[in-house]
């Protein structure tokens, strides 16, 4: 029961911190980074879907970057590389449909089944000429990860050589990196599902195959960036064939583009200018090749990243790297700051309340995108106050009517399967027991005249201590509970077995009322 009481508590807890915390903008520098940015030649970020680079000369900018997210970067369109996915159809003869378009007539030439090339060129139809599938060849230039689809059409020849009845089956000859991955309605338009093969085709029928052909990863070996695949009907020696270039590299990364620079007088003489990039000699590093390697442990910039990280941007892509130390950016507003050996801590993008960092600087200060709060307040934003004088009880003086927690200035009630505390103050508890022997002893002595201090002295103080001066209201009629006002009823038996009863209230400031009833219920008193 007690682990059930504690889960209990620890759920409260929670849902309270949650109230007290939620809205929390997301971090600037989150919201800022993409895929794209951690990119640092225009080759790695090609490919890399959905980015593009920006080969200017002089651009301070992110080079690789989202153009969805952020338009042109501040980058002229001019200089801007995005390549995209290119499908050419190079051979599209129309399909035989019949055997009239696969028989020679007596003179050799074809009755009916003419077929047109790419360049107009006409060919006649025999059974070693006939066009099952459409188009014939392609072209296709692809990107590392873009999808292309390419649809083509198939109809199968009358009594073609090693062709199943009624059956076909797509097969490919592409290497292992491209994937590719076949769709058909068949003959159930229009019902589209994944799959290279339909069944039940019979002669003149034609299906609609769509492939979907993706680039996985470019080969290491540039002589592998074309390539010729065959898309076939499987028994087939006919099929569509793809001439595809692979897009791995960047036009100004050669010799003949305006981008590239070979100068002695630019990458400060150790280095070649590549899309607006130095690539530096071996024994040189920086954005100009400006360091040298020499003395440096890492021998490269790899000194302006974490000593666990090798990959990843230099200075967490806040700042620049200076042979080897982390010069960091500097912000438009002068309040906001960047710092940190690799430029990995700021001052502003801590959580926020109410739009304020750390609830503004009487709560907390901003440390490395983290708050640090003043001994008084305490939570990710500093919002949470640990005062605890709202939840004191007027009543009783103590915090939370030592039924609960002071959380945030807020009273977090105790609860079980026996107590279930409420209230502003936890002073409610409608299954616990309640004041009713408090004030019993001051409702006798007030209303009944009765108890050892009446007896005594005549006098109600001492009983009443507890009902801090209340005076009960007394009710002549029958004592009905008021469930609205929250009563609770007591009811007692004094020394001559005469029961009386009364309710007692506390209203919204927490000021004690009580009512009771008048006469008392004496048994019969026997002769």
């Amino acid at each position: 029961m007690l682990t059930q009481r504690k889960t209990l508590q620890l759920w409260l807890w929670v849902f309270l911190v949650q109230v007290c915390w939620a809205n929390q903008p997301t971090p600037l520098f989150q919201l800022a980074r993409n895929h794209c940015s951690s990119k640092t030649t225009c080759s790695d970020c090609i490919r890399t879907a959905n980015c593009a680079w920006c080969f200017a000369a002089r651009f301070d900018g992110l080079r690789c970057f989202n153009p969805a997210i952020e338009g042109t970067a501040s980058c002229d369109e001019a200089n801007i590389l995005d390549p995209s996915n290119l499908l050419s159809v190079q051979q599209n003869m129309e399909l035989s449909r019949t055997r009239s378009d696969s028989i020679a007539d007596s003179h050799g030439e074809s009755r009916s089944g003419v077929s047109t090339t790419a360049g107009g060129a006409k060919s006649t139809g025999s059974k070693e000429n006939l066009v099952q599938i459409k188009p014939q060849r392609v072209k296709l230039q692809l990107r590392q990860n873009q999808m292309q689809q390419l649809s083509f059409t198939y109809s199968r020849g009358e009594n073609y050589p090693l062709v199943t009845d009624s059956v076909v089956e797509i097969r490919d000859t592409s290497s292992d990196a491209i994937q590719i991955v076949y769709s058909s309605s068949c003959l159930d338009e229009p019902n589209v599902m994944q799959t290279n093969r339909c069944d039940g085709l019979k002669v003149g029928d034609v299906v609609e195959f769509l492939a979907k052909i993706t680039l996985k990863e470019c080969p290491r070996d540039p002589s592998k960036w074309k390539q010729t695949f065959v898309i076939k009907p499987g028994g087939t020696s006919e099929g569509l064939t793809v001439e595809l270039e692979m897009i791995c590299d960047c036009p100004c990364e050669h010799p003949g583009h305006s981008a590239y620079n070979d100068n002695r007088n630019v990458c400060s003489g150790h280095g070649i200018s590549r899309c607006g990039v130095c690539s530096c000699q071996p024994d040189s590093f920086g954005k100009n090749c400006e360091c040298a390697t020499q003395g440096f442990g890492f021998g490269n910039q790899d000194t302006c990243r974490p000593y666990n990280t090798s990959t990843g941007q230099d200075c967490s892509g806040h700042g620049v790297c200076i042979c080897g130390v982390c010069e960091c950016n500097k912000m438009s507003d002068p309040t906001e700051e960047i710092s940190g050996a690799f430029c990995e801590c700021d001052n502003f993008s801590c959580d926020r309340s109410k739009g304020r960092i750390c609830s503004g600087p009487d709560h907390g200060t901003c440390v490395c995108g983290q708050c640090i709060c003043r001994p008084e307040y305490t939570g990710p934003a500093c919002d949470c106050s640990r005062n605890t004088a709202p939840c004191v009880n007027p009543a009783t003086g103590e915090i939370c009517s030592g039924n609960g927690q002071c959380v945030c200035g807020r009273c977090l009630c105790n609860f079980s399967d026996e107590h279930h505390f409420s209230g502003r103050y936890c002073e409610n508890c409608p299954t616990c027991p309640n004041r009713c022997k408090q004030f019993k002893e001051c409702v006798l002595c007030m209303v009944h005249h009765k108890g050892a201090e009446w007896n005594r002295t005549q006098t109600c103080s001492k009983p009443c201590k507890e009902a801090k001066g209340v005076v009960p209201i007394v009710e002549t009629e029958k004592l009905e509970v008021n469930d609205t006002l929250n009563e609770h009823l007591c009811s007692f038996v004094d020394e001559e077995d005469c029961k009386y009863e009364f309710v007692y209230s506390y209203d919204d400031q927490m000021n004690l009322h009580m009512r009771a009833q008048k006469e008392q219920q004496c048994p019969t008193k026997v002769r």
